[in-house]
């Protein structure tokens, strides 16, 4: 989305200025610093902010009008262990349920918003929201520069970015503008969506297909039928943003991001043929061990710089090969990434949950996303589905339900709702941080936002709680219950 807007200004506005007056103009750089920026806020603004104002303010008036989606949740009595402060009480809740808004479709009045009443779960969650900022934000800083420099990777996502920014001096548009497989590309995606879009409203026009099921066909096949997710491979999508990603990849990665599934089809169907059973009910575990697989191969590669940084965040050395090609900027940056770290844990120690149960959840978290950055930043992956490999779910398999007992388990998967939701996988900040910094350090050679992020971001949260908090007590009795269908 933050592409997008800017893929309009550039093509727009910024290009008449510079016509007129190139001085006046922003440069790729100048742009690089705002795309950097606006891809920072994406998750911030849209579902951060959001997850908590969904939590505090609709929790009550769920549990008071029994909805289904939490059942569960209600019989366990889940949300009885935070603090009464932490939420908004059963009558304010349902106000903010049933909304304010006069007529349909209407806002609601801004001086109709009982704003101080959420004054005080703000305070109560202030902490762990905070330091989870931090914590994630310094997080996506501190791996880029490995990754970026040393290690190579490509950035998929974050060189379309760079690609649509960086121009000569001569040229009004961005240099890609000036190259004809751009404009064919670009031709053939708009004539398909433009088409498709005529057809949704004259049924006469005809339809270009972009993808194709038949699941049907699995059932005439044993090697379809019996495997996992071997139905799979009869369907398919045209995703032009994939598409895109895709040519900016190696080969070598382009031919793994897709032949790796029809291995895993043909391998699960080995272990039935060997077995008589489907492979369905260790999935979770092996994406478990896959997950800390992969992030001991992360640390393993970069074990020369991530040691030598940390040694010169903590004061430890100051040269030598383990310290060789670490600037200033980043060791700063570690230290913040430390500190925040701790910070988290005592935060969520002081909230009730045991130490050992906090450090835990705060390792398995650094893992996930450790793995999600590099997935975004090598493959160009936007999303992926965490599924037993969050925080809670892996804590669960690793120690049962009885060991982290009750009290723990419900606060824990209220934080998880709150920080990490279930279902916005593509947006954490680590993966969005480090690819903002790859268009930056592209197109500045520098990186300027880790001076200004924070209050940057503490501006962006503000104003998002307020947004969400406003479209809610505007939502007419629509309740928005997503953050919590994963408690269930």
């Amino acid at each position: 989305l933050a592409i997008a807007f800017l893929f309009f200004f550039i093509v727009t506005l910024n290009a008449l200025v510079c016509r007129f007056r190139r001085s006046w103009s922003l440069s790729a750089g100048e742009l690089g610093v705002v795309l950097a920026l606006a891809l920072i806020a994406t998750p911030m603004s849209r579902y951060f902010a959001s997850s908590w104002v969904s939590t505090v303010g609709f929790t009550n008036s769920l549990v008071d009008a029994r909805n289904t989606r939490i059942a569960t949740v209600v019989r366990t009595d889940i949300f009885h262990a935070l603090p009464a402060q932490a939420l908004l009480d059963a009558g304010q809740s349902r106000q903010f349920d049933e909304g304010l808004a006069k007529n349909v479709g209407a806002m609601a009045r801004l001086s109709d918003i009982p704003w101080k009443v959420w004054l005080q779960p703000a305070l109560f969650w202030a902490p762990l929201l905070l330091s989870f900022l931090v914590l994630s934000v310094s997080m996506g800083y501190v791996l880029y520069r490995q990754w970026a420099e040393h290690e190579l990777v490509p950035f998929p996502l974050a060189e379309i970015g760079v690609s649509m920014l960086r121009h000569d001096e001569k040229g009004v548009f961005p240099d890609i503008f000036y190259r004809r497989s751009f404009w064919i590309g670009l031709g053939i995606m708009v004539v398909i969506f433009a088409v498709n879009g005529i057809r949704a409203h004259f049924p006469n026009m005809i339809e270009i297909p972009t993808k194709f099921q038949f699941y049907e066909l699995a059932e005439q096949f044993p090697f379809l039928k019996n495997s996992h997710e071997g139905y799979s491979l009869l369907r398919g999508w045209m995703f032009f943003a994939v598409v895109a990603v895709a040519v900016l990849l190696p080969s070598e990665l382009s031919f793994t991001a897709w032949f790796t599934w029809p291995i895993m089809v043909c391998c699960t169907y080995f272990y039935y043929i060997q077995t008589g059973q489907r492979f369905s009910s260790n999935v979770g575990m092996v994406q478990i061990g896959s997950f800390w697989a992969m992030a001991c191969v992360i640390l393993y590669a970069g074990r020369v710089y991530y040691l030598g940084l940390v040694r010169r965040a903590l004061g430890w050395g100051r040269g030598g090969q383990a310290t060789s090609g670490i600037d200033t900027q980043s060791v700063w940056i570690c230290r913040v990434f430390l500190l925040a770290v701790i910070a988290f844990v005592v935060v969520l120690w002081s909230y009730g949950i045991p130490l050992d149960l906090a450090v835990v959840w705060t390792l398995v978290l650094l893992i996930m996303f450790l793995v999600v950055c590099r997935l975004v930043a090598e493959m160009g992956i936007p999303w992926t589905p965490l599924g037993a490999s969050g925080p809670l779910p892996t804590m669960l398999a690793m120690l049962g339900e009885k060991t982290l007992g009750a009290k723990a388990y419900a606060l824990l998967a209220i934080f998880g709702s709150v920080t990490v939701p279930h279902k916005t996988t593509m947006l954490l900040i680590p993966p969005v941080v480090a690819n903002a910094a790859h268009v930056e350090s592209r197109l500045t050679r520098r990186l300027v936002t880790p001076k200004i992020i924070v209050p940057f971001l503490l501006v962006i949260l503000a104003l998002s709680a307020a947004i969400a908090i406003w479209i809610g007590y505007s939502s007419e009795g629509t309740a928005n219950d997503y953050p919590f269908s994963h408690l269930v």
